[in-house]
């Protein structure tokens, strides 16, 4: 009959039943325990004398105890009706053995540790051979054997193996042999269930990040990339960070019937829609948790959201008479800037030969930094660029570079307030020909012609 596990274990395990995770920098991996099924996949059996001895996993099968030809569980015990005795070292039984670099802190247990005659060792041991408090049980002629059963748990534990093994060691009696069982076993052992508790304290790897999503700059729409991550105890989530806060979730499938549950490397594909985004500069990282539920967070990807409609301005079909005398380089004045908010202002808008120089000022209320978005037309194809400045003493001034040949289509500037982004704008169409450049500073003249 199955047996349940006591309530210390339940509460030593619940969390990684519930949701694949333990507690901070644990999980528990199951073995022939509730819930159904009952099944091994962590504990892997071992036999140096098969001649003699015997492993079987039969999970779920009623407990045994006391002399029997049967097993149950995951079992080793002395193989029946042999015509010689089993030499000194024989050995067999199942080993739990935790993932590179993690440890095992707890186990609970439904055992049986069995043995009717002198030399023979049942017993549970750690990865160095020495056996768990009580999981030893040496053969005692005065009761006819020794037999150790039921439920057991062990916390504090500090091993990379446990061990459930049958051991012929006759030299302490004085013999040079193990006897076996004719009608029943002499000896043996069973771990009917077992919930070993492992410590993964190393981090998972994001081993690369790729696409859009985390490329950075200016965006707009929607974004995609994809996230590689690797780890010893297995890749259980990825995740997505938008200004600290998590937008998205893949899971990966696990077994916590496995000593590494989930996939040792993991690629998951993510979209984000940046109209769901305020317009302006934002924080993306990407992240990766194990199973233990460790997280590595990547480094942030500034980008800066502009999911306003572009300007699209009209380029002329015939080549533009550059004016015999051009006019001396000036600033272009915004043409209403009480429309936008009274805080935030643009003075002047300068074209030089490949640069664009942006002037204006800020209410002593909005301190920080304004961010200017320039778009612009280049061979028919349309671009924008950015800076970011600090506002000092009310004041704020950018240099944004340009092309040669650049048709500017709107200058943006944008700062965040209490609550939202305010923005002013303004269109100018400015056309810069290099001959009209060459002719201009033959004769001296300023160097910007204007339209």
């Amino acid at each position: 009959m199955r047996r349940t596990l006591p309530a210390l274990a339940l509460l030593l395990t619940a969390s990684a039943i519930a949701t694949g995770t333990a507690s901070a920098s644990t999980y528990a991996v199951t073995a022939c325990a509730v819930p159904a099924p009952l099944i091994n996949n962590s504990w892997e059996p071992f036999n140096n004398e098969p001649t003699y001895l015997e492993t079987s996993a039969n999970c779920g099968s009623a407990d045994v105890t006391g002399g029997s030809p049967n097993t149950s569980g995951l079992a080793a015990a002395d193989v029946l009706r042999l015509t010689t005795n089993v030499p000194a070292g024989a050995t067999a039984g199942w080993r739990f053995t935790a993932p590179a670099g993690d440890e095992i802190n707890a186990i609970s247990i439904d055992r049986d540790l069995y043995d009717q005659t002198d030399g023979w060792v049942p017993q549970i041991v750690e990865a160095d051979g020495n056996p768990l408090p009580g999981e030893t049980c040496p053969f005692n002629g005065n009761n006819g054997g020794c037999e150790v059963s039921g439920e057991a748990i062990h916390t504090g534990l500090d091993t990379t193996s446990l061990a459930i093994e049958l051991v012929c060691d006759p030299a302490p009696a004085q013999l040079t042999v193990c006897a076996n069982g004719f009608s029943q076993h002499f000896a043996r052992v069973e771990l009917n269930s077992a919930t070993v508790t492992v410590t993964d304290e190393q981090p998972p790897q994001i081993t690369s990040l790729s696409g859009s999503l985390f490329a950075g700059g200016l965006v707009r729409g929607t974004l995609s990339g994809t996230i590689d991550g690797s780890d010893s105890s297995g890749v259980q989530y990825a995740r997505v960070y938008v200004d600290g806060a998590q937008v998205a979730q893949q899971a990966l499938t696990c077994d916590f019937t496995r000593p590494a549950p989930c996939p040792a490397g993991s690629s998951n594909e993510f979209s984000l829609d940046t109209t769901t985004l305020a317009n302006g500069p934002h924080q993306i990282q990407a992240a990766v948790v194990d199973a233990a539920g460790n997280q590595t967070l990547a480094g942030p990807v500034q980008i800066t959201v502009e999911n306003t409609a572009p300007i699209t301005p009209i380029v002329p079909t015939t080549p533009i008479t550059p004016p015999i005398t051009p006019p001396p380089p000036g600033p272009i004045i915004p043409g209403k800037p009480a429309q936008a908010s009274p805080r935030l202002q643009i003075h002047s808008v300068t074209r030089t030969k490949h640069a664009l120089h942006v002037r204006g000022a800020a209410a002593k209320t909005l301190v920080g930094h304004v961010t200017i978005v320039v778009r612009y037309t280049l061979r028919g194809r349309s671009h924008s660029v950015q800076k970011t400045v600090p506002v000092a003493n009310e004041k704020w001034a950018a240099v944004l570079r340009l092309p040669s040949g650049a048709w500017t289509s709107r200058v943006t500037v944008l700062y965040r307030g209490a609550a939202d982004w305010l923005a002013q704008s303004v269109t100018r169409y400015v056309h810069h020909r290099a001959s009209t450049i060459a002719k201009n500073r033959q004769g001296g003249q300023g160097a910007i012609s204007r339209d």
